[in-house]
C-alpha cells in the first residue's frame, strides 16, 4: 500500500467519522423537535430522508456506531409516523 493510499484512507475515515457525528446530532434534533410537537416537522422529514440515504454510504465507522445511527433513524421514522397520525386525527376531529 502506498503512502497516498494510506493518506486517502485516513482522510476518508476522518470524514466518515465527522459525518456520522453530524448525522447523529441532526437525528437527535429531529427527534426532540417531534417530541416537543414543534413546528419543524418539515425539517425533521428532511433530516430523516437525508440520513436514510447517507448512513448506508458511510464506510469507516465502527459497527456499534452504525447500529446506533440506524436505531436513531428508526426512532425518528416512528415519531414521524406517530405525529402524522396525530395530525390526521386532529384534522378529522375538527371537521
Amino acid at each position: 500500500m502506498t503512502t497516498e493510499q494510506t493518506t486517502l484512507e485516513e482522510v476518508r475515515a476522518k470524514t466518515d467519522q465527522k459525518l456520522a457525528v453530524l448525522i447523529e446530532r441532526r437525528l437527535h434534533f429531529a427527534a426532540a423537535c417531534l417530541l416537543s410537537k414543534g413546528q419543524c416537522r418539515g425539517e425533521a422529514e428532511n433530516v430523516y430522508g437525508l440520513a436514510a440515504k447517507i448512513i448506508p454510504l458511510i464506510q469507516s465507522i465502527p459497527g456499534t456506531q452504525r447500529k446506533h445511527l440506524e436505531v436513531l433513524l428508526r426512532e425518528v421514522g416512528k415519531l414521524l409516523a406517530q405525529t402524522a397520525n396525530y395530525q390526521e386525527t386532529r384534522a378529522y376531529a375538527a371537521c
